[in-house]
């Protein structure tokens, strides 16, 4: 078993605002996921903060997506964020995930992990920029 810390009003209130907006963009074509399952394998489905997926009639009803569905994962990380850099987009990567974004709250800056390189991310080549409260960023 592995203790995850418990989520932080800061980091609800980040995930829920995450969604929130890019659920608004324009031409929106995709659904956003919010703590739910990803199927990476046979037998392992973590749970990311936030998935932008492939639309689906369906909603992803069954299965849950995989990793080729993914257009990009967002994880949040207040307490988390050495856990989120050097174990999580790791495994990201090995499973194929295009696009991660690590949302350092303590930090105040966005790491986007992508280009995927043999199957999977390239995690030491990511692009990191610094935010303030209100700033807008382009994907």
């Amino acid at each position: 078993m592995i203790d995850l810390a418990t989520i932080g009003t800061r980091h609800a209130a980040t995930v829920a605002r995450l969604g929130r907006l890019i659920d608004a963009a324009p031409g929106n074509c995709f659904h956003i996921r919010s703590q739910n399952p990803l199927r990476l394998g046979d037998s392992f489905e973590p749970e990311p903060d936030l998935l932008v997926v492939t639309w689906r009639e369906d909603f992803y009803a069954r299965p849950h997506p995989a990793a080729a569905d993914v257009r990009l994962l967002i994880e949040v990380a207040d307490s988390t964020l050495r856990y989120g850099t050097q174990i999580k987009v790791l495994l990201y990567a090995r499973h194929g995930v295009p696009e991660v974004w690590i949302i350092d709250l303590e930090g105040g800056q966005l790491m986007r992990y992508r280009q995927p390189q043999g199957g999977g991310l390239h995690p030491r080549r990511r692009d990191v920029a610094t935010w303030r409260a209100g700033a807008r960023c382009r994907a």
